[in-house]
């Protein structure tokens, strides 16, 4: 559906490949959600422990 290759997912899944703003938008589009759900994790803070 998305006309990406099945190797660039398989790569964006492994994270070998982080894709470029064609690619997320595609994605975005496909699955019915914005780039800030899909970007979200990549900006959150990692949480340390106290």
């Amino acid at each position: 559906m998305s006309g990406l290759s099945r190797r660039t997912l398989l790569n964006i899944a492994a994270g070998t490949y982080s894709g470029d703003l064609r690619t997320w938008l595609i994605l975005a589009r496909v699955w019915g959600a914005t780039l800030d759900e899909l970007l979200a994790p990549v900006w959150e803070p990692e949480q340390q422990g106290c």
